[in-house]
């Protein structure tokens, strides 16, 4: 059918590793490389590269960045999970019980065109960024976007793909750069060698806090998501084919 082709390409469309993906990572791991690089190490994996613990929770030029970025995976993670979520609400025909025992189908909001004028899907916080890509929508469930109106599929399906990749990055600069020298050097018994002795075990927590946050929008946020965002975009894909929409960017 249209609905289980669309929606098969739209998780493949999901997954797709573009040669851009992994950008993320190179000012992720050029900021711990800085600290290195002020402390002499070479080798991020070497033994002696434990002169630098404690260091990338002293730097404020290394913490204040990747706190930032935390805030900003937190906050387009949630973004995309409740716009993507409530306008699959719309989509969605309810059904009540009548007093008699029968069950009644009530069409979903987007049919009615009152309600798509009232609804309201862009937070305050969204509004000057989808203002900047907005189109004119092309069909009703376009409308739902909000403010982005017809370029809303686009636009979160890149949000959703960016959101991803960034946290799996963040993850991957973490596991190879701080994470494991900090446990060897927790572990080594060596403490004359540590660069902050006395940062190293609330580094270490703070870092882990870091991917273990990760971790979580990839295991409980991400997928929601992608399931969401999937039939939403694979009912708008069906709805401008039949109602004749110039959209032809996902055929």
């Amino acid at each position: 059918t249209d609905l289980e082709e669309a929606f098969a390409a739209e998780e493949l469309s999901l997954v797709e590793v573009s040669p851009t993906t992994w950008l993320p990572l190179v000012p992720i791991i050029a900021l711990a490389a800085s600290v290195d690089i002020s402390r002499d190490v070479a080798n991020p994996g070497s033994p002696e590269a434990v002169v630098s613990s404690g260091y990338f929770l002293a730097t404020p030029t290394v913490i204040v960045p990747l706190l930032l970025l935390q805030v900003l995976k937190l906050v387009l993670g949630l973004l995309n999970v409740w716009k993507v979520a409530i306008i699959k609400e719309k989509l969605i025909p309810r059904v009540n019980r009548n007093k008699d025992g029968t069950l009644q189908v009530i069409p979903p909001c987007v049919e009615d065109s009152t309600l798509r004028r009232e609804f309201q899907s862009t937070p305050w916080f969204a509004q000057p960024i989808e203002s900047v890509y907005k189109e004119l929508p092309t069909n009703r469930v376009q409308e739902l976007f909000g403010i982005i109106g017809g370029a809303g599929v686009e636009f979160y399906l890149e949000s959703i793909k960016f959101h991803t990749w960034l946290c799996v990055t963040t993850i991957v600069a973490f596991t190879a750069q701080i994470l494991p020298r900090d446990i060897y050097a927790l572990t080594s018994g060596t403490t004359n060698e540590i660069g902050i002795p006395n940062l190293l075990v609330p580094e270490l927590l703070v870092y882990v806090g870091f991917a273990v946050i990760d971790i979580a929008l990839l295991a409980f946020v991400s997928p929601v998501t992608f399931m969401n965002f999937a039939l939403v975009s694979c009912v708008e894909r069906t709805v401008a084919k039949h109602e004749g929409s110039t959209r032809t960017d996902f055929e």
